[in-house]
């Protein structure tokens, strides 16, 4: 019952989807993908438990992808997520109040004869001095990616909004960036079929509840009336998340907020050529 309420609930707030290149006898090694996306997501509504509506959205989380033996992580196909930069070089030439000039020494040009002897440069006499100015050009994606090894099986990915309250879209393309390669042997791979687990965590903390509205409107408008109106929707709000990490955390562990909370899980399915 609780992975059913779990998958029920956060599936308005994350989608997540995971599966990997086929298996076979000629290669040594397959391709694991995940599909990725946030949303803040609207719950309570058909929820006995909670006397409220309201949404969930996610401030920060972390895939953690496993892969375990008889698979090795090959490390240099681990997907980075580095943003890529853009650069367009300008050059431009400077005109400078002092040049290098003569034989004699000569060091420094007045306004009137400055045009000849810039008009001169290529002589041995003179030079001019130029500078490339460089623009970088960068598109700031939605959610910044870092990337963190988790032993040899193992890697994370750790979200978080570049200029948005909360996480929203997808942090890559599924298909053009695999998350890594696994290298396997046929038949120690067959005996031993692995289970590649990918889940969604966060800390109770990144948990964003807002848009709260209790579901007895009557009780809602009296409540309002009341004094201390916003303390009572912060107390709602933090019985919410309370309610949130009961369903998804082992008892004994309510105390910390800095606790990991399953959002979502997946396991990777062989995609058939």
């Amino acid at each position: 019952m609780q992975q059913t309420n779990r998958v029920r609930m956060f599936s308005e707030v994350v989608a997540l989807d995971a599966w990997h290149s086929p298996v076979k006898k000629t290669r040594d090694s397959i391709e694991v993908y995940v599909d990725l996306a946030f949303k803040d997501g609207r719950m309570g509504g058909e929820d006995i438990d909670f006397p409220f509506t309201f949404r969930v959205a996610l401030k920060r989380a972390k895939l953690v992808l496993k892969a375990p033996e008889p698979l090795s992580i090959i490390r240099k196909t681990i997907a980075r997520d580095i943003p890529l930069v853009e650069a367009e070089r300008t050059q431009i030439k400077m005109v400078r109040d002092e040049i290098i000039s003569s034989k004699e020494g000569e060091l420094a040009l007045n306004a009137h004869n400055f045009a000849a002897r810039l008009s001169a440069s290529k002589s041995k006499n003179s030079a001019s001095s130029k500078a490339d100015v460089l623009k970088v050009v960068q598109t700031i994606p939605l959610i910044m990616v870092a990337g963190e090894p988790q032993g040899s099986n193992a890697h994370t990915w750790s979200f978080q909004p570049t200029y948005s309250s909360f996480l929203s879209g997808s942090p890559w393309d599924p298909i053009a960036n695999p998350r890594f390669s696994g290298r396997y042997d046929y038949k120690n791979y067959m005996k031993n079929e692995p289970v590649i687990n990918a889940s969604i965590t966060c800390a109770l903390e990144d948990l964003i509840v807002s848009d709260i509205e209790m579901k007895n409107k009557n009780l809602s408008n009296s409540i309002k009336n009341l004094t201390g109106y916003e303390k009572r929707m912060a107390a709602a709000r933090q019985h919410i998340k309370q309610l949130l990490h009961r369903i998804n955390l082992e008892p004994g562990r309510m105390d910390n907020r800095f606790a990991s909370l399953l959002i979502a899980s997946a396991i990777a399915v062989e995609e058939m050529d």
